[in-house]
């Protein structure tokens, strides 16, 4: 089975009940999930974390000093994500486009 007919199988039929695409859907999905995870691991195991508060309650969860000096990532927002998808596209089309023009290219130059 390929691995994108399996991932679709597992979630967007099975996780989402077909219903991926609908987003009032998903979000209960998600809160869901979030409320089982909450209720099956101990509290003191558990770090309910939003990467806004940054460095403090993560280190302190880990036991670890914050690093001095060293700002907290920020590298998966928004504008981050959109020029992700901005070079994916065109990787994309290059790949898709580069052998039929190099063989055209390479057929009208034999003549």
């Amino acid at each position: 089975m390929k691995i994108v007919t399996m991932a679709r199988a597992l979630f967007w039929e099975g996780l989402f009940d077909g219903r991926f695409l609908d987003k009032e859907h998903a979000i209960r999905i998600y809160e869901r999930h979030n409320e089982e995870v909450k209720r099956c691991v101990p509290a003191e195991r558990l770090l309910v974390f939003d990467v806004k508060q940054g460095w403090e309650p993560l280190c302190q969860f880990l036991g670890v000093p914050v690093p001095e000096g060293v700002p907290f990532p920020h590298l998966n927002d928004t504008a981050e994500f959109q020029r992700r998808v901005r070079i994916a596209k065109a990787v994309s089309w290059t790949a898709m486009l580069a052998p039929p023009l190099l063989l055209a290219g390479l057929l009208f130059r034999r003549r």
